[in-house]
């Protein structure tokens, strides 16, 4: 099962109809299980020296609307020229902690829906977490297939430390993309992950809400119906739900493989079902 990604997941009736009717789900972001989703922080590098900080009010627009540059260079020049210096480094720091609370907010309203996927399908964490305790299954999908649909799968950044995003580089990035969060500085927002998580090898799908698709839990999105090369169900499956998988296998032309625990090594392994 080379060029593959892999689906854990329970056996259930939604489950049944993504495999019938050629869906891969995507969920809203705030249902993930990791309550840590969207986490991070601006990274303060701001110029210790006046000119310096001139230059970096100066392009990135004196942080205010077109509208109002003007007055704010203004009253920015009159601190010069009245030996208030010191009171604009105060200043910086406050505008970047108001727009470090003022994106967190927007990031997390962005709710963006995500599918995950991992490198590897013989984990016996991922088994016990994601596919009912070894009583659901795991979905190999093709990449190339996935990827024909417009569908980019990103790699997740596991990281020791909360994730640090260079507030002025977003702030360009924000301005120069319409406010659209699908932008490099800010979409790595969504990929990013304490490293508690790694053992999962994720990949991720994000798809960006369109206006009739906000306030859903999810949403479903076409594939080929070539995309799933094949199904591996846990051992501990129920013998009711295996039947139905084995016709739905059938239906499908997908081959089936089988997890099972090696007790004395701690492993799953994954055998060809015939």
């Amino acid at each position: 099962m080379n060029q593959t990604f892999f689906k854990y997941t329970t056996f259930n009736t939604n489950t049944i109809n993504s495999i019938i009717c050629n869906n891969l789900w995507h969920a809203e972001v705030t249902t993930l299980n990791d309550p840590f989703e969207l986490n991070f922080r601006f990274k303060k590098d701001i110029p210790s020296d006046i000119n310096s900080l001139t230059a970096l009010f100066e392009k990135n627009n004196y942080f205010t609307s077109d509208v109002n540059k003007t007055k704010e260079k203004n009253a920015f020049i009159k601190f010069i020229l009245n030996g208030q210096s010191n009171r604009l480094f105060d200043l910086a720091d406050e505008i970047v902690d108001s727009a470090e609370e003022r994106f967190s907010e927007q990031v997390k309203d962005s709710k963006p829906f995500i599918c995950s996927m991992s490198q590897f399908n013989n984990d016996p964490l991922m088994w016990s977490h994601y596919s009912d305790g070894m009583k659901g299954i795991c979905i190999a999908y093709d990449i190339d297939d996935l990827e024909s649909t417009g569908l980019e799968l990103k790699e997740v950044i596991y990281k020791e430390i909360i994730h640090e995003v260079d507030f002025f580089k977003t702030n360009e990035d924000y301005k120069r993309s319409g406010a659209n969060f699908n932008s490099k500085e800010l979409s790595d927002i969504y990929i990013s992950k304490h490293n508690r998580w790694e053992y999962e090898g994720e990949y991720r799908s994000i798809l960006w809400p369109e206006t009739h698709e906000i306030g859903k839990l999810g949403v479903q999105h076409k594939i080929p119906d070539t995309a799933i090369k094949a199904i591996i169900y846990g051992h501990r499956i129920s013998d009711l739900d295996l039947c139905t998988l084995k016709q739905l296998a059938k239906l499908k032309k997908i081959p089936l493989f089988k997890a099972s625990p090696n007790y004395s090594e701690g492993k799953v392994i994954i055998g060809k079902v015939d």
